[in-house]
């Protein structure tokens, strides 16, 4: 009853929010854009998951660019052209999974999230829910300014052949265009077509109209109160008779005043008020923030992509960016509010004014008595733009104490500092200062700063170079000898050397320098004993080497004790040489670090940001990856033993024929993919020796071993990809993936995807799709039981399925093409009393030649016949009846004992 209330009131305020100022609204039939949530790109490369689960922000998607079309501008382009960042954007804020989709409140927060960043407040809009929707509530939430999505759950009988109780498999939203209460039809927009009627997944498959019926009471559903009287979707592909219905079980009405249409008079953004911290999940698209913002909360940035504040940022919150990018074109003041800011993984934080007047700018960045601007792990860059400003100015922190930092980096995290116009500027024009004395300042030591804070210039290459810090004019470049006025062997461990021409050490003889920078050459070996020595004190952080584009090719690369710190840009940087540390070693930077030289490490290795590539053997301790960074383990003759971890969201181990010869641990969020082997088989078979894998595992082109004990987590999920049209009648060589468990394997419910090029879609039409086909995708050698869940494995050429490993310890993918339907006929005839059709398919009805069709219950072919004098002109049609695309995600499980 009270939510009968609640609506009530609701639907009172829509009365009020209806009055229209707006001079035409267009009609949605026509005019709302048709997207389909598959339909983006190839697989995972727009959308995650392919987008199988993007109902939810692609039904939103379609429904708000029809809003942007009829004034709401501020919302998307009206052409449509982002369609795809707001998809994105949309799946993002509203929490939508590849593996679970989108819930409803996810639905809800995620939408009014957007409205709220693009300037629209709550007081602007009014949003009426129902659990339960019928063609009355449809028809009445759906008007000009209103945009209505609505879900239906898909059920199946809990036992074949009976139609009254029913199991849930899943959902499906969709957008709202019209209603016909008389008739009892509504037409929509369907992210998946196929899943309603008998047509291709494209564009031109929407508008859809359908009729919808009372379920019947004796119905059993789980998860829908049966006081209340729920409404089925009924077509050609769903009810009773057609093995799953889909039933009504959630609907939304958004309405938007008109004062929030950016032509109305005095229209500007409202303010977006914080009431919780709020988290925001760019999704690899960008967001930007047209409202002012304010409140005592701060924003959580995460997911690839950007989140950009246009104007005034008042939140005095905690601002904390995980991944991507957290930008601000403000101009005044501090444009993230005075708040801490940490980053962490690769996150970037952006200022970049633009204000319309050329100024001295000066801002201020976590600058709130007591605050900080923080890198907790990872390696990330804080990069500033003073566009066409004459300089601009960051004042960073607001600890006046003179000893707790104003800027920290904490190890082994690292910190790049880009400034648009370069480091030459840096200094001058561009400046970049640290507030307090004393000990809130970057600690210094003979005019260079620890290495773990670097400079990337805005040369074409974007080169790194060795920062120090001045009371006065903050970060500069630090002091450093040039290769062309002293070589290398004349150097002293009091020297920052650049090696910007090419420079050997002789053999037995040991280079010394402070830090080393190599610019585009090769320092090379004279002969076996040859070795630098970086990093003088004994302690500290300040043992440092830059590589752009660079190689060392010496015996030996010696830290000391120091705390090392590698950093890479570019595509091309080795080092041939044997490391040797006692500290810790950290590697950053965006370019990719090859070590070639075979290595027995006492110390830990830090994979902070970048990648790193193992083509040798090497021992360690232990190897952290932090988010967004990548150790690749290259070569049939390259070992990686020791512990490897993957941390989170991106932390990525790439095998290409290496062999991770110590146990991993990939939490959720990681990657692990290629072909190789993992782990290691042998008397220790302890949990020490368990591989622990709770994200995601791509296979390469071959097979990816896992030896020693194996768990896969609930979180897992396992990407299959077919890069040629071979399966096991006629493999080709590494066509596909595989996976092989020599050791125990227990897989808890892994979501299992289908990966295909272009060339090898099933979609494409190639003659290979017109017959069945089987692939081995898994084996095993030991005990093992799994359970997974098969995802998109439903095509318009046929079905996929995984199958097998009960008993011979062999998991088989195949394929059946989809069934040649024959082609509907209809004819007529007359007795006097009445029409008999006589047809083939399924026969349709309409009240006009346009339509909308309908199915006529009853009608079974090859007869059906129809009164004459009836009180209502009707027109009749045969369709195909083709295979429903729609398909029940499968759970799959299985145990036994592999064949040895």
């Amino acid at each position: 009853m009270l939510q009968t209330l609640f609506n009530r009131r609701l639907l009172g305020c829509l009365v009020l929010l209806s009055v229209s100022v707006h001079a035409q609204w267009t009609d949605k039939v026509t005019d709302t854009p048709s997207l389909i949530q598959t339909d983006f790109g190839p697989y995972g490369e727009y959308l995650p998951g392919d987008g199988e689960t993007y109902c939810g922000p692609t039904s939103a998607t379609m429904s708000l660019l029809w809003l942007a079309r009829n004034g709401f501008t501020q919302l998307g382009d009206p052409a449509g052209s982002d369609a795809l960042n707001l998809d994105r954007v949309l799946g993002g804020l509203m929490g939508t999974t590849a593996s679970g989709g989108t819930d409803e409140d996810g639905y809800y927060s995620g939408f009014m999230t957007y409205l709220n960043a693009r300037g629209i407040s709550p007081d602007q809009v009014v949003r009426v829910f129902s659990p339960n929707p019928d063609v009355a509530w449809l028809a009445t939430n759906n008007f000009n300014q209103s945009v209505v999505n609505f879900s239906v759950g898909w059920f199946v009988p809990a036992t074949p052949g009976q139609t009254t109780n029913y199991v849930n498999t899943g959902g499906h939203v969709l957008a709202l265009l019209a209603v016909d209460p008389q008739a009892g039809t509504v037409t929509l927009n369907n992210a998946a077509p196929d899943t309603f009627l008998p047509v291709p997944n494209v564009p031109g498959s929407n508008p859809q109209t359908v009729h919808l019926a009372p379920v019947p009471a004796d119905w059993t559903l789980p998860d829908i109160d049966p006081s209340l009287k729920s409404t089925q979707v009924l077509t050609s592909e769903l009810g009773p008779n057609a093995g799953t219905v889909a039933v009504l079980w959630g609907g939304d009405s958004w309405t938007l005043s008109t004062n929030a249409l950016t032509g109305s008079p005095g229209y500007a953004p409202q303010w977006w008020e914080l009431t919780a911290t709020q988290i925001v999940n760019s999704n690899g698209g960008e967001l930007e923030v047209l409202a002012p913002v304010r409140g005592d909360y701060g924003f959580v940035k995460s997911g690839e992509g950007i989140l950009q504040f246009q104007t005034t940022n008042l939140s005095t919150g905690w601002q904390r960016v995980t991944d991507g990018v957290l930008a601000s074109s403000w101009f005044h003041g501090a444009p993230f509010g005075p708040g801490p800011i940490t980053l962490s993984g690769d996150a970037e934080l952006l200022v970049a004014p633009r204000n319309e007047v050329p100024t001295d700018l000066s801002l201020e960045l976590a600058s709130g008595p007591g605050h900080y601007l923080a890198m907790t792990n990872g390696a990330g860059v804080l990069r500033w733009d003073r566009g066409t400003n004459t300089s601009l100015t960051l004042r960073v922190g607001g600890h006046t104490n003179g000893t707790t930092a104003n800027l920290l980096v904490e190890p082994p995290a690292a910190l790049v500092l880009a400034p648009a116009g370069g480091l030459t500027g840096l200094g001058t024009v561009e400046r970049l200062l640290v507030n307090g004395t004393s000990s809130n300042l970057p600690a210094t030591t003979a005019g260079q700063m620890t290495a773990a804070i670097v400079g990337r210039d805005s040369d074409a290459g974007g080169s790194l170079q060795f920062l120090n810090y001045d009371e006065t004019t903050g970060f500069q470049l630090a002091t450093v000898t040039s290769s062309a006025v002293l070589p290398l062997d004349q150097s002293t461990s009091v020297v920052r050397y650049s090696a910007d021409t090419p420079q050997t050490v002789a053999a037995g003889t040991t280079a010394a320098v402070r830090a080393l920078v190599v610019n585009q050459q090769t320092v090379g070996s004279g002969g076996p004993g040859s070795a630098i020595q970086v990093g003088s004190s004994p302690e500290g952080d300040l043992a440092g080497v830059l590589l752009n584009s660079g190689t060392v090719e010496v015996d030996l690369l010696d830290f000391g004790s120091a705390r090392a710190f590698v950093a890479v840009n570019g595509a091309t940087n080795e080092i041939r040489s044997s490391l040797r540390w006692q500290g810790s070693l950290t590697t950053f930077g965006s370019g990719t670090l090859v070590l070639s030289g075979s290595n027995q490490w006492t110390a830990p290795l830090a994979v902070a940001g970048g990648t790193v590539v193992f083509n040798n053997r090497v021992t360690l301790p232990s190897a952290v990856v932090a988010e967004d960074a990548t150790l690749a383990v290259t070569g049939t003759n390259a070992v990686l033993a020791g512990d490897l971890v993957l941390t989170g969201t991106g932390a990525t181990a790439r095998l290409n024929g290496g062999r991770v010869a110590g146990p991993l641990t990939a939490t959720s969020g990681s990657v692990v993919e290629g072909w190789g082997v993992i782990g290691t088989n042998g008397p220790n078979d302890t949990v020490r020796m368990t591989n622990q894998v709770a994200g995601v595992v791509r296979g390469g082109l071959g097979t990816l071993t896992w030896a020693g004990r194996t768990v896969f987590a609930e979180s897992t999920e396992y990407f299959w990809t077919l890069a040629e049209l071979k399966d096991n009648a006629d493999p080709g060589t590494n066509a596909w993936s595989q996976m092989r468990f020599e050791g125990p394997l227990w897989m808890k419910t892994t979501d299992v995807y289908l990966n295909f090029t272009d060339e090898t879609d099933p979609d494409s039409g190639d003659p290979f799709w017109e017959s069945p086909h089987t692939w081995t995708v898994w084996e095993f050698d030991d005990a093992y039981t799994f359970y997974f869940e098969e995802m998109n494995f439903s095509f318009a050429a046929g079905e996929f399925a995984m199958s097998g490993g009960e008993t011979n310890g062999v998991v088989f993918l195949t394929f059946t093409p989809t069934p040649t339907v024959p082609t509907a006929t209809i004819a007529e005839s007359a007795d006097g009393q009445q029409v008999i059709i006589t047809f083939t398919g399924t026969l349709e009805a309409a009240t006009t030649p346009a339509g909308p069709w309908s199915p006529v219950v009853g009608a079974v072919p090859p007869t059906y016949a129809v009164p004459m004098g009836g009180p209502e002109l009707r027109f009749y049609r045969a369709v195909t009846e083709g295979t429903s695309l729609f398909r029940e995600r499968r759970r799959v499980y299985g145990s036994g004992q592999g064949q040895r």
